[in-house]
């Protein structure tokens, strides 16, 4: 499903960095309605929150009807994918999965801090 702000206020996170915040006439879940797959972004209302959904179906039936959204759509989801990509390269630099010396994993900020846990 995709949703659309009727009312209200929500922010857009990428782990604990947040991206954006949407509000009336935005709308959100477009990616995981176009493409499928796995749901990479968590949506946290700031404000009561009015929304309506459009499931992936209706979604390709209102395409059908009016083909000219598909565009918008996709330009859509392309920035916001590329930007949850940009998160992901951010954070893969930035920490790294570890065991310590007792085998308890431990998150660090460089590979050599990582192993020096080891």
């Amino acid at each position: 499903e995709m949703f659309f702000f009727e009312e209200g206020k929500a922010a857009i996170y990428y782990g604990d960095k947040k991206v954006a915040t949407l509000g009336q006439g935005t709308y959100f879940g477009e990616i995981g309605c176009l493409v499928g797959g796995l749901r990479r972004a968590n949506v946290k209302a700031l404000t009561t929150c009015k929304l309506h959904s459009l499931s992936r179906r209706d979604l390709f039936t209102l395409i059908g009807d009016y083909p000219e959204i598909e565009g918008e759509l996709k330009s859509v989801a392309s920035n916001r994918d590329n930007i949850s990509k940009k998160h992901d390269s951010e954070k893969r630099r930035r920490t790294v999965l570890a065991k310590d010396k007792n085998g308890i994993l431990a998150f660090s900020q460089t590979r050599q801090e990582a192993e020096s846990k080891e």
